[in-house]
């Protein structure tokens, strides 16, 4: 096993301690190969991070999108809704109209 790998086999916490280390100490020719693989990892970590908080993102637009395009289609629905119901009450005043002419017409034929 390569010095590489076994850094890379290392727990974070292990290498964190290497890490650590007082120079002077056995370890201490190891240190820079330590320091890249610790900073590799947190490299690493927050691309992860970064990658994940992306994602999240990218999720909460498209549900965004999906309740606008149900608020879209339910305000539409409305509209026709709204449309009918003029229509419904211009009939409905235009018959009163109508009613009001026949009472009318009646009384003066009487």
């Amino acid at each position: 096993m390569t010095e590489e790998e076994h850094l890379r086999s290392l727990s974070d916490a292990e290498l964190e301690t290497r890490v650590l280390l007082v120079p002077g100490s056995t370890e201490y020719r190891a240190s820079g190969r330590v320091l890249a693989e610790h900073r590799r990892r947190q490299r690493e970590y927050a691309e992860t991070q970064e990658r994940s908080r992306r994602e999240f993102e990218q999720l909460q637009m498209d549900r965004a999108a999906a309740v606008a395009d149900k608020q879209l289609g339910a305000a539409v629905d409305v509209a026709e809704a709204t449309k009918w119901a003029v229509w419904a009450t211009a009939l409905a005043a235009f018959g009163a109209l109508v009613q009001g002419a026949v009472a009318v017409i009646g009384l003066l034929t009487k």
